[in-house]
């Protein structure tokens, strides 16, 4: 189902269960919206094991951030093609004369979409008050399209609280790196448990690295679209 400002998709598994993914739009500034998402599981009706991970991964004992991630890669997959298929069929923020034949609206769901292009096309030129001033907050490249630490890390608790923790703990291990090389090299009883304990802050500083880099920007390709 579809409206103007909220999408609302649901997966019915035969005999078994359903979930319902629902997001609203709201308009924030001119072009930009922000998007608000609640996805509901029927979880009693998901098969074990499987249960037990959709318990635990939407759970408050698992830190936000990991959720967080995870939806930045779903909005991502649709963010990149829609932001310029938008373009497409609005430039400039005017509405192409030939949607009708560009828009594939089969249902009755369409119906909210269909009479607000009207209306626009009727009442309004095809475009909103604001149009003229869109151009300027549009993204110019990919990576505005991926970019994760201006428009949600900095702004998010949990986010923000896990960017300054896998920063503290890349900079710790590099110090039990050098640690360890150091030790390698002077202490000769314990050679392989400080190169054994400098690879290991390696593999932990690798880690570290990853989710500094997730929380301030996203991959491009997003996943499904690299298929």
């Amino acid at each position: 189902m579809l409206t103007l400002s909220q999408v609302m998709a649901v997966t019915d598994r035969s005999e078994s269960f359903r979930d319902w993914n629902l997001v609203y739009g709201t308009p924030g500034q001119p072009g930009k919206c922000r998007i608000f998402v609640r996805v509901v599981f029927e979880v009693p009706k998901i098969p074990m094991p499987l249960r037990l991970v959709f318990q635990y991964a939407f759970s408050p004992e698992l830190p936000a951030f990991f959720t967080h991630l995870t939806n930045h890669r779903v909005l991502e997959d649709d963010n990149v093609f829609l932001h310029y298929q938008g373009q497409t069929l609005a430039p400039n923020g005017i509405q192409d004369p030939d949607w009708r034949e560009r828009v594939y609206t089969p249902t009755s769901a369409d119906a909210a979409v269909l009479h607000y292009r009207r209306w626009l096309e009727e009442f309004a030129d095809g475009r909103v008050a604001w149009a003229r001033l869109r151009a300027t907050y549009l993204p110019r490249d990919k990576a505005a399209l991926i970019e994760r630490f201006h428009s949600h890390t900095a702004h998010c608790k949990s986010c923000s609280g896990a960017l300054a923790a896998a920063r503290s703990a890349r900079r710790g291990a590099d110090l039990a790196v050098l640690l360890g090389i150091l030790g390698t090299a002077l202490w000769i009883d314990g050679q392989w448990a400080c190169a054994a304990a400098s690879l290991a802050a390696a593999l932990f500083k690798m880690a570290a690295e990853d989710v500094e880099q997730k929380l301030i920007e996203g991959e491009y390709p997003p996943p499904r679209n690299s298929l």
